[in-house]
């Protein structure tokens, strides 16, 4: 769950680069990266609503580690986010660039 928005952007930037999709490389990595913050913290309820005793739902318990869900996904988001958006980029200006020179 929080490794989706890292493949959701991959694959949008690789349609960039290959012309099969219109959509700014600077927009996937924007809104994949707001979904990155979404999606940890969505797993981070779904998991701790897994730490809740159906017998006993008022029963305090430790949730300690569903916290780890939204620490490495917005790790994943900051690290693989930008990173993905810049090296994207990079291939995309390149091979607008070589299309160019051999248009003259």
């Amino acid at each position: 769950m929080i490794v989706t928005p890292t493949i959701i952007q991959f694959i949008l930037t690789f349609l960039r680069i290959k012309n099969k999709t219109r959509i700014p490389i600077l927009l996937s990595t924007i809104s994949t990266f707001i979904l990155g913050f979404i999606m940890a913290s969505c797993a981070t309820i779904v998991s701790t609503y897994g730490f809740i005793d159906p017998k006993n739902p008022n029963e305090p318990h430790c949730a300690t580690g569903a916290v780890t869900f939204i620490f490495f996904g917005m790790i994943i988001t900051f690290v693989m986010q930008p990173l993905i958006g810049i090296i994207g980029g990079l291939i995309y200006k390149n091979n607008e660039q070589v299309k160019n020179s051999k248009k003259k």
